[in-house]
Protein backbone atom coordinates (compact mmCIF):
# COMPACT_ATOMS: atom_id res chain seq x y z
CA UNK A 1 0.00 0.00 0.00
CA UNK A 2 1.63 2.85 -0.86
CA UNK A 3 -1.34 5.48 0.11
CA UNK A 4 -2.58 5.67 3.70
CA UNK A 5 -6.58 6.56 3.99
CA UNK A 6 -7.58 7.67 7.29
CA UNK A 7 -11.18 9.11 8.66
CA UNK A 8 -10.27 11.23 11.58
CA UNK A 9 -12.97 11.38 13.64
CA UNK A 10 -12.51 14.38 16.91
CA UNK A 11 -14.34 15.48 20.39
CA UNK A 12 -16.62 12.30 20.73
CA UNK A 13 -17.08 13.29 24.37
CA UNK A 14 -18.79 10.24 25.35
CA UNK A 15 -20.22 10.17 29.17
CA UNK A 16 -20.51 6.91 30.31
CA UNK A 17 -23.50 7.45 32.11
CA UNK A 18 -25.18 7.87 28.41
CA UNK A 19 -25.24 11.71 29.25
CA UNK A 20 -25.46 13.74 26.77
CA UNK A 21 -22.58 17.09 26.04
CA UNK A 22 -23.85 20.00 27.85
CA UNK A 23 -26.95 18.46 28.92
CA UNK A 24 -27.96 18.62 24.54
CA UNK A 25 -25.56 17.17 21.75
CA UNK A 26 -26.60 13.22 22.18
CA UNK A 27 -22.58 12.11 20.86
CA UNK A 28 -23.74 8.44 20.86
CA UNK A 29 -26.11 9.44 17.67
CA UNK A 30 -23.78 11.90 16.19
CA UNK A 31 -21.20 9.62 15.89
CA UNK A 32 -23.24 6.97 14.43
CA UNK A 33 -24.61 9.73 11.76
CA UNK A 34 -21.08 10.88 10.85
CA UNK A 35 -20.08 6.93 10.06
CA UNK A 36 -23.05 6.32 8.11
CA UNK A 37 -22.45 9.12 5.96
CA UNK A 38 -18.84 8.01 4.68
CA UNK A 39 -19.86 4.72 4.92
CA UNK A 40 -19.71 3.21 1.58
CA UNK A 41 -15.98 4.65 1.85
CA UNK A 42 -13.25 2.29 2.88
CA UNK A 43 -10.35 3.01 5.15
CA UNK A 44 -6.89 2.20 6.85
CA UNK A 45 -7.34 3.88 9.90
CA UNK A 46 -10.03 5.38 12.16
CA UNK A 47 -8.21 8.27 14.33
CA UNK A 48 -10.85 9.75 17.13
CA UNK A 49 -8.83 12.11 19.00
CA UNK A 50 -9.23 14.84 21.26
CA UNK A 51 -11.94 14.40 24.15
CA UNK A 52 -12.55 10.99 23.36
CA UNK A 53 -14.59 10.90 26.22
CA UNK A 54 -16.96 13.89 28.13
CA UNK A 55 -16.80 12.57 31.86
CA UNK A 56 -12.96 10.70 31.90
CA UNK A 57 -14.86 7.28 32.50
CA UNK A 58 -13.62 4.02 31.69
CA UNK A 59 -17.06 3.33 30.68
CA UNK A 60 -16.98 6.02 28.52
CA UNK A 61 -13.97 4.80 26.47
CA UNK A 62 -15.17 1.35 26.26
CA UNK A 63 -18.22 2.93 24.49
CA UNK A 64 -16.69 5.05 22.37
CA UNK A 65 -14.28 1.79 20.96
CA UNK A 66 -17.12 -0.38 21.13
CA UNK A 67 -19.42 1.46 18.75
CA UNK A 68 -16.57 2.43 16.49
CA UNK A 69 -14.73 -0.98 16.35
CA UNK A 70 -16.86 -2.80 14.40
CA UNK A 71 -17.65 -0.18 11.82
CA UNK A 72 -13.89 0.38 11.28
CA UNK A 73 -13.33 -3.43 10.81
CA UNK A 74 -15.93 -3.79 8.04
CA UNK A 75 -14.04 -1.30 6.01
CA UNK A 76 -10.72 -3.05 6.62
CA UNK A 77 -9.50 -0.17 9.08
CA UNK A 78 -8.05 -0.09 12.61
CA UNK A 79 -8.69 2.24 15.55
CA UNK A 80 -6.33 4.78 17.03
CA UNK A 81 -7.26 7.25 20.13
CA UNK A 82 -5.29 10.36 20.66
CA UNK A 83 -6.27 12.34 24.24
CA UNK A 84 -7.69 15.77 24.23
CA UNK A 85 -8.24 18.19 27.70
CA UNK A 86 -11.34 16.13 28.86
CA UNK A 87 -10.09 12.78 28.72
CA UNK A 88 -7.87 11.24 32.00
CA UNK A 89 -4.77 9.17 31.48
CA UNK A 90 -5.66 6.90 33.77
CA UNK A 91 -8.74 5.47 32.50
CA UNK A 92 -8.07 6.30 28.99
CA UNK A 93 -4.78 4.05 29.61
CA UNK A 94 -6.80 1.68 31.17
CA UNK A 95 -9.17 0.64 28.48
CA UNK A 96 -7.15 2.31 25.12
CA UNK A 97 -3.66 1.09 26.57
CA UNK A 98 -1.43 4.06 24.39
CA UNK A 99 -4.27 4.58 21.91
CA UNK A 100 -3.67 1.36 19.23
CA UNK A 101 -4.97 -0.89 21.32
CA UNK A 102 -5.67 -3.34 18.67
CA UNK A 103 -2.07 -2.99 17.00
CA UNK A 104 0.34 -4.71 18.94
CA UNK A 105 1.12 -1.35 20.36
CA UNK A 106 4.91 -0.54 21.85
CA UNK A 107 3.92 2.44 24.57
CA UNK A 108 6.14 5.04 26.45
CA UNK A 109 7.80 3.06 28.99
CA UNK A 110 7.44 3.46 32.83
CA UNK A 111 4.55 3.04 35.54
CA UNK A 112 3.35 6.10 36.49
CA UNK A 113 -0.33 6.41 35.63
CA UNK A 114 -0.05 9.87 34.51
CA UNK A 115 2.35 10.09 32.24
CA UNK A 116 1.69 11.05 28.68
CA UNK A 117 0.01 8.45 27.00
CA UNK A 118 2.11 7.95 23.70
CA UNK A 119 2.89 4.53 21.39
CA UNK A 120 3.69 3.51 17.78
CA UNK A 121 2.66 0.75 15.83
CA UNK A 122 3.23 -0.50 12.21
CA UNK A 123 0.68 -1.52 9.72
CA UNK A 124 0.96 -2.23 6.22
CA UNK A 125 5.04 -0.10 6.10
CA UNK A 126 3.33 2.78 7.80
CA UNK A 127 3.96 3.92 11.35
CA UNK A 128 1.55 5.23 13.32
CA UNK A 129 3.15 7.46 16.04
CA UNK A 130 0.83 8.27 18.86
CA UNK A 131 1.74 11.72 21.42
CA UNK A 132 -0.06 13.26 24.00
CA UNK A 133 0.40 16.54 24.59
CA UNK A 134 -2.72 17.07 26.83
CA UNK A 135 -2.04 19.15 29.98
CA UNK A 136 -3.72 17.92 33.38
CA UNK A 137 -6.56 20.32 34.31
CA UNK A 138 -5.69 22.72 31.33
CA UNK A 139 -7.57 23.67 28.17
CA UNK A 140 -4.75 23.78 26.41
CA UNK A 141 -1.45 21.18 25.30
CA UNK A 142 2.26 21.12 24.78
CA UNK A 143 4.56 18.76 24.18
CA UNK A 144 7.70 19.35 26.06
CA UNK A 145 9.18 15.56 27.18
CA UNK A 146 12.72 15.07 27.00
CA UNK A 147 13.95 13.16 23.51
CA UNK A 148 14.43 9.93 25.28
CA UNK A 149 11.00 10.06 25.80
CA UNK A 150 9.45 10.09 22.61
CA UNK A 151 8.25 6.62 21.17
CA UNK A 152 9.83 7.18 17.70
CA UNK A 153 13.79 7.08 19.72
CA UNK A 154 12.66 3.89 20.90
CA UNK A 155 15.91 1.04 19.38
CA UNK A 156 13.14 -0.41 17.48
CA UNK A 157 12.50 2.56 15.47
CA UNK A 158 16.29 2.42 14.45
CA UNK A 159 14.97 1.90 10.56
CA UNK A 160 12.68 4.09 8.91
CA UNK A 161 8.88 2.69 7.99
CA UNK A 162 8.50 1.26 4.60
CA UNK A 163 6.72 4.22 4.00
CA UNK A 164 9.03 6.91 6.05
CA UNK A 165 9.89 10.35 4.39
CA UNK A 166 12.39 11.30 6.98
CA UNK A 167 15.27 10.75 9.28
CA UNK A 168 13.81 7.85 11.72
CA UNK A 169 16.00 9.59 14.61
CA UNK A 170 13.39 12.51 14.49
CA UNK A 171 10.12 11.93 15.79
CA UNK A 172 8.36 14.97 14.02
CA UNK A 173 9.60 13.60 10.51
CA UNK A 174 8.30 10.01 10.30
CA UNK A 175 4.40 10.39 12.27
CA UNK A 176 2.57 9.32 8.87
Amino acid sequence: MSSLRILHLSDTHFAGDGGRHYGVVDTREHLQRALSHVGHLLFDLVVISGDVSDDGSEESYRQVHDAVLPWALARGARLVFAMGNHDRRDTFRAVLGGGQPDAGEQELAGIDLDRPVASTAESSGWRVIVLDSSVPGAGYGRVDAPPAAVPARRPVHARPARHSRGDPSSAGSCAH
